[in-house]
């Protein structure tokens, strides 16, 4: 069993009824967790030995599920129901899963689809023997147009989880409460999930189904010690103008990830809450959610500098440059992509590494990124490659080109994202997105379409991307 599963049991044993999980007016205790996902996780033995695909949202269930996974020893993908019905498809035909434990009905022809209570028809089933060592499987963007899937190990799990207890402000705390912002299925969710359940602490989740409701998003930071977040979430927060320690003397640290966290965010933070602990994390999906941290101070927003990512003394991994790009090296790196090649990941001293693609330099024993060396963006602390929202388009009849482009604020961060397509003049715009919407998450959808009669080209005869920024701005 997995140590983290031990640390869960123990809580529930010595506080059967303290709140493990809550969401709006539903709670589940770790008491209630650990029975019921003990439970599932013996008759999903039975089930078979394939990845299981987590759909829902932000249920008790789901939650429920994913430990219910990580007693069976099977893999759990989590899909979350803003993913379209193709790429769920997609997704189960890449994991080989013959089974969707759903927290809500979805429609998924030729795989069985059960809410956990209905594992009981396998009860009369014998175990099967599984030496699964993946403990999740989390899909990014990918360049091809295929989303690609990051299995990521016991090994790699349980390294992230001992490398975040002992980061500043998280360590030592007891009994915390922890905002959940993120989706489980991006992989900021795993700093807060793993915190909390393998900490004794109580997760409480803000619902962004539909869209951002502040009533209940400030809510639950009211009653929250910890919150885990993305900068733009944090930066919507920071609209409110109550959102201070007067009002929310409970919160005691933020721990942000997924993106850049702009200064200008991180100085208005540090003014409203003086005594809060800001943490800055980084990491990729395939090195288990982020591998740095490093709590920024005030004497780190006096000047124009940049603000570190982590320390380099403190990482979860090793953490070097070479030709300008972050590289990682040690447990907390998965070892590949689920039918993906590629170079992005090689051995090195009988230790896994992964070239990030993500642009760098150590200084003071600190780890500063500078951007990317390819196509990918973060929007809303997803990763995302704008070649993937691109062939989605092209595959639309009737659209010939196609450009997407970020929208940047001063500070580099991507507040939004256009497509320029050369089309047939019956496509109007708004085909364009409803059409997307059918094959790409809704944070991938482009917020503008604009239809050219053709897409600029540069002397070399390539798209003129640098134009299209322009065009962005008028």
């Amino acid at each position: 069993m997995m140590k983290l599963l031990l640390k869960l049991e123990q809580t529930a044993l010595q506080t059967p009824d303290r709140p493990a999980y809550i969401v709006g007016t539903q709670t589940v205790t770790y008491g209630e967790l650990v029975s019921l996902a003990k439970r599932d996780g013996a008759l999903l033995r039975r089930e078979g030995t394939s990845p299981v695909i987590v759909y829902g949202h932000k249920e008790p269930a789901v939650v429920r599920a994913i430990v219910a996974c990580l007693y069976a020893g099977r893999a759990y993908v989590p899909v979350d129901v803003c993913v379209p019905a193709e790429r769920l498809q997609n997704i189960i035909r890449q994991t080989g899963a013959s089974l969707v434990l759903a927290a809500r009905p979805v429609c998924v022809p030729g795989v069985t689809v059960l809410s956990p209570d209905g594992l009981e028809c396998f009860s009369d089933r014998e175990p099967q023997p599984n030496g699964n060592r993946i403990a999740y499987m989390i899909f990014t963007s990918g360049s091809t147009g295929v989303p690609k899937g990051v299995p990521v190990s016991c090994e790699n799990l349980e390294n992230f989880v001992r490398w975040e207890q002992t980061l500043p402000c998280l360590n030592g705390l007891q009994a915390a409460t922890v905002c959940n912002q993120a989706r489980f299925h991006f992989d900021l969710s795993v700093a807060d999930l793993y915190y909390a359940l393998c900490g004794g602490h109580t997760l409480a989740a803000v619902r962004t189904e539909n869209s951002l409701d502040f009533a209940e998003i400030f809510r639950v930071l009211k009653k929250s010690d910890v919150a885990v977040m993305t900068p733009t979430f944090l930066r919507l927060c920071l609209t409110e103008r109550d959102f201070n320690t007067e009002n929310y003397p409970k919160l005691s640290c933020v721990y942000v990830c997924g993106e850049p966290l702009p200064k200008p965010a991180a100085k208005t933070l540090l003014e409203r809450f003086p005594r809060l602990c800001l943490l800055n994390a980084y990491g990729p999906t395939e090195a288990t959610s982020a591998v740095c941290a490093v709590r920024i101070t005030k004497e780190m927003l006096r000047d124009d500098a940049p603000l570190p990512v982590g320390e380099l003394s403190a990482a979860a991994t090793e953490i070097f440059i070479e030709n300008g790009e972050v590289i990682l090296k040690g447990k907390s790196v998965c070892g590949g992509y689920l039918h993906a090649d590629g170079d992005a990941f090689f051995v090195r001293d009988g230790e896994q590494c992964y070239r990030t693609g993500d642009l760098g330099y150590t200084q003071n024993g600190m780890l500063y990124v500078s951007g990317r060396r390819d196509g990918q963006i973060k929007y809303m602390g997803y990763r995302i490659e704008l070649g993937e929202i691109e062939n989605a388009a092209l595959r639309l009849p009737g659209v010939r080109a196609c450009a997407v482009v970020p929208q940047t604020a001063p500070d580099g961060t991507v507040r939004a994202i256009t497509a320029f397509a050369e089309a047939d003049a019956f496509l109007s715009p708004d085909a364009v997105q409803t059409a997307l919407r059918r094959t790409l998450p809704s944070y991938m959808v482009p917020k503008t379409v604009r239809i050219l009669p053709s897409l600029p080209v540069t002397a070399n005869g390539k798209t003129d991307r640098k134009e299209l920024q322009k065009q962005c701005r008028t």
